[in-house]
């Protein structure tokens, strides 16, 4: 168990991936999908440093260092800014590592920030090299050996 809490530009990574890869999200649990715009980026980016911050707080309680408030107002100041043509790669990894920091809280598989991860993920599968030559359904052993560049 381990939780940082990140920093901006990760979370402005995060969200200018989902930009640019046409995603779409709910800013509210159970809300409507969006597409995420450089228009909604600030209120996607303080949704996720939010549940960020929560995951220290929860983690930090659980091992009795007590929870530290300035995080939520850290969160508070967030204002995105987006950052084009990004690898996607980069983007995936800073993914798994949000999601590495964000999942204390045993709640986190209900929020709108799991939601958002998973969405962006399936996102990113398709940026995977290969992904258009690779075979839809495996059905003869030749074709898992296939690899590419």
């Amino acid at each position: 168990m381990s939780a940082n809490f990140i920093d901006k530009l990760h979370i402005d990574v995060l969200v200018s991936g989902a930009i640019d890869l046409a995603c779409t999200a709910r800013l509210v649990k159970g809300g409507a999908l969006l597409d995420i715009l450089p228009e909604n980026g600030e209120q996607l980016g303080k949704i996720l440093w939010a549940e960020n911050a929560r995951s220290v707080n929860y983690l930090d309680a659980l091992l009795g260092h007590g929870s530290n408030p300035a995080l939520d107002e850290i969160v508070g100041f967030y204002g995105f800014e987006y950052r084009p043509n990004l690898c996607p790669t980069v983007v995936s990894k800073a993914l798994v590592s949000y999601e590495h920091q964000a999942c204390e809280c045993p709640d986190y598989p209900e929020t709108v920030a799991y939601d958002f991860a998973s969405r962006l993920a399936r996102r990113l599968i398709k940026k995977l090299p290969g992904w258009e030559k690779a075979p839809w359904g495996i059905e003869r052993p030749e074709q898992i050996a296939v690899r590419f560049a």
